[in-house]
């Protein structure tokens, strides 16, 4: 009895010990599932793995979408239709609108109906239109970079050479307006000349005692050139030839189409070293209140105003003359001989010196200016 006693004693022992050990166990019972593992924890996301769960966050955040449209008012100095407007402003506008899924829109008021040449920034910063076409030598005295590059002695090859040439001068020689305005890349729309009603100018001695119509930095330039400058508005030089007022005018071909000059005038003399510098400015203060898409649009325009522009100025004075001839086959345009070339040229020259020294006296570097002109023109 005594040894079944003690044989029950120890199975009491073992059982309690199986117990203790059972109970220290930290592995939990199965679930429900029966036989199968619990699932091992999932590994903390890779570099890859975040970068892709962000992009994912970003694609699902929703991109602002912009509804505002705009209607940009812009002064033009050609007719519409016209060879200017049909080839450079019009293609340009539609591109704006075709870019900006026709939020933006235009209203344009040609002819020198609200702006014209030396107003157009003025119109602007008087909020009567967004943007004009203008040029910055009619200014005197308010952008002397420009003024210096626009008096009859910049030698450039061709319009697109000066056009590239532009694109460098003005960064080496920037000037206070592209603070004030988005200006479009500059360029020179048509070569030009002498228009006179009797004869081709042949000599220096041709242009003595001549009444021309001209404006801006011409002005000094005509008037050195033994001729008489008068300011007289792109739409009144028809009517000014026509009463005897004028007897020409320092103009381009592509104008003497547009506005019908070609009917009192008959000869065109080319003038191989000036070239009338045109612009088209914003209003920066418009620009600046557009949302960050349709600046966005302005800004892509650019490239295709720079091509337009370029092709413009390669095609225009061939295209006009032979629309003028068309209809007025008597009309004559010709090259400036190399002697009278040449004369002109020691005419603007000492104009374009003197304009340096007092851009000078002005704190400006105005003989740098001309230097640069004169030994980098040529190479465009």
């Amino acid at each position: 009895m005594k040894k079944f006693r003690t044989i029950l004693f120890e199975i009491l022992v073992l059982a309690m010990a199986i117990a203790i050990c059972a109970c220290g166990n930290s592995t939990p019972a199965p679930s429900g599932d029966g036989d199968k593992p619990a699932p091992a924890p999932a590994p903390a996301p890779s570099g890859d793995n975040k970068d892709k769960e962000e992009d994912k966050k970003e694609e699902e955040t929703p991109k602002e979408e912009y509804t505002d449209t705009y209607v940009i008012r812009v002064g033009i100095m050609d007719p519409k239709p016209s060879i200017y407007y049909d080839s450079l402003i019009g293609p340009w506008e539609e591109k704006v609108t075709e870019y900006s899924n026709g939020r933006i829109t235009f209203e344009d008021y040609v002819s020198g109906s609200i702006s014209t040449f030396g107003t157009g920034l003025d119109s602007i910063r008087k909020g009567t239109i967004d943007a004009a076409q203008d040029a910055f030598g009619f200014y005197t005295g308010v952008y002397p970079y420009c003024e210096l590059v626009n008096m009859c002695g910049t030698p450039c090859k061709s319009l697109v050479a000066f056009n590239n040439m532009m694109t460098d001068y003005t960064k080496a020689f920037p000037e206070s307006m592209d603070e004030e305005f988005y200006v479009f890349p500059r360029y020179c729309p048509v070569a030009s000349g002498i228009l006179l009603t009797d004869k081709i100018v042949e000599s220096m001695a041709d242009m003595k005692g001549k009444t021309l119509r001209a404006t801006g930095t011409v002005m000094s330039f005509i008037n050195a050139t033994g001729a008489v400058g008068t300011m007289v508005p792109a739409p009144d030089i028809f009517e000014s030839i026509k009463l005897n007022v004028i007897d020409g005018a320092f103009f381009s071909l592509g104008g003497i189409y547009s506005f019908g000059t070609y009917e009192v005038a008959s000869y065109f003399t080319f003038l191989p070293y000036y070239f009338a510098e045109n612009v088209v400015c914003f209003s920066r203060e418009v620009y600046n209140d557009m949302d960050p898409d349709a600046q966005a649009v302005i800004d892509k325009s650019m490239a295709d105003w720079k091509q337009l522009a370029d092709d413009y100025c390669t095609n225009n004075d061939t295209e006009s003359l032979a629309e003028i001839q068309k209809i007025k086959p008597e009309f004559v345009a010709k090259e400036m001989t190399d002697e009278c070339a040449k004369e002109f040229l020691d005419v603007a020259l000492p104009l374009m010196q003197e304009k340096a020294a007092e851009m000078d006296a002005a704190g400006l570097d105005g003989t740098g200016a001309f230097e640069w002109i004169q030994a980098n023109a040529p190479k465009y």
